[in-house]
């Protein structure tokens, strides 16, 4: 299948039914059903985080490494360093 240049300013016909294609598909595609207010806050409740679940978030994390090691020595207490290399959900 070849195609003509476009002219400047235009689409390639292609491009134009493509983009036809698709409005046809996205109008004529079956819709959703609604979703019941007491599924959707059981759900919510289901996935969202419990509060022993969040005990991490009150521990007083330092971001300096240096600021950490002083606080550490201080207080007479070890260090977790937590270092990786690459994006934190895996996906380097």
């Amino acid at each position: 299948m070849s195609t003509t240049p476009a002219s400047p300013g235009t689409a390639p016909a292609t491009q134009v039914a493509g983009s036809e294609l698709l409005r046809v598909l996205l109008r004529e595609a079956p819709q959703a059903p609604a979703i019941d207010p007491a599924r959707f806050r059981a759900t919510l409740d289901l996935i969202r985080a419990k509060p022993e679940e969040q005990r991490w978030a009150t521990i007083p994390w330092q971001t300096d490494l240096w600021e950490a090691r002083k606080l550490a020595a201080d207080e007479n207490k070890p260090i977790f360093l937590w270092a990786m290399n690459g994006n934190p959900l895996g996906c380097v």
